[in-house]
């Protein structure tokens, strides 16, 4: 009983600032078909194939309707109905109005998904900031070790040269020893 109360004051102290919760990301869950891959046909006032449609607003979540298929160019009526350049106007609902905790439980799971989704994308932007960290220091890795094989390629040359100046001197003194005895 503890949890359900302290859930509904959940849902109570956040019912107000609900659109505040995340950005619109889209449908939260992926369409299982396509708006025209139902059967049997709707047709709209003009005859056509109504689209079918899931609505993530405030007051229908998850819920389907049917709506002129061609709904491109909008504008909203002073009811505040949005119809669309050359939009016969059809709109029905597919389901019944859900209760007020399935409304709640919808609205929940929808800003939750918002919400990951809009943290993965700031997750995505950091590790995209810290690839370009890494690609400089990768870059200039690149560059010390070059410098470092060059350093190893002077150094190796300039061994082998004071081994010559050695084996110069070694071979100087073997002779002056000769010449001596």
């Amino acid at each position: 009983m503890g949890d359900s109360s302290s859930w509904a004051s959940r849902v109570s102290a956040r019912s107000g600032n609900r659109g505040a919760v995340a950005e619109r990301l889209g449908s939260p869950v992926p369409y299982r078909e396509g708006p025209l891959s139902y059967q049997p046909a709707v047709m709209c006032h003009c005859r056509m194939k109504a689209s079918r449609w899931i609505s993530w607003s405030e007051d229908n979540p998850g819920r389907r309707y049917y709506r002129y298929s061609r709904a491109r160019v909008r504008f909203r009526l002073l009811n505040s109905v949005i119809l669309s350049a050359g939009d016969c106007g059809f709109y029905e609902w597919v389901d019944d109005e859900h209760s007020t905790f399935l409304k709640d439980l919808l609205l929940d799971l929808r800003d939750a998904v918002w919400s990951l989704r809009k943290e993965n994308n700031e997750l995505k932007m950091v590790a995209g900031t810290h690839d370009g960290c890494n690609w400089e220091m990768k870059k200039q890795m690149e560059r010390v070790e070059r410098e470092n094989m060059e350093l190893k390629q002077a150094l190796k040359t300039k061994e082998e040269k004071m081994e010559e100046k050695c084996r110069y001197w070694l071979l100087g003194e073997m002779e002056m020893e000769g010449a001596v005895q």
